[in-house]
């Protein structure tokens, strides 16, 4: 079975959006050893980092960075994201902030990810 692209996935998995109020930013120049950019939700007290993996198929490069914009829609959509959110995000002033991948999101959240393509790296279940 051919895997699913981005967009025949969004069109498989497409629910009516319920008000998440958190606000989201791509946060440029990380120190993290694993990415140099990653997305950023955070609300008045508290914030969490969002990663996901791209790759270049003529270089075949892999890298992590911020995540796609369709599917920051699609996790911030479900019902529980807001909970998801209050449960792992910290303080503002934390020295540590922590960061999931979108599988990691997208499991808690129990949707469906994406068919994991062979390029892939996964992490454990803990934050990166």
């Amino acid at each position: 079975m051919k895997p699913m692209t981005g967009e025949e996935y969004m069109k498989w998995y497409a629910e009516q959006c319920k008000d998440f109020a958190v606000n989201v930013f791509t946060l440029v120049g990380c120190s993290h050893l694993v990415y140099e950019r990653c997305t950023v939700l955070f609300d008045e007290k508290k914030c969490v980092r969002i990663v996901q993996q791209h790759y270049n198929p003529e270089t075949r490069h892999t890298w992590w960075a911020e995540v796609d914009p369709k599917l920051l829609s699609l996790i911030c959509c479900q019902n529980k994201s807001y909970e998801w959110f209050n449960e792992k995000a910290v303080p503002l002033d934390s020295k540590v902030i922590p960061a999931y991948t979108i599988r990691q999101v997208m499991w808690a959240l129990r949707v469906k990810p994406m068919p994991k393509l062979p390029w892939e790296t996964s992490f454990d279940h803990s934050p990166i």
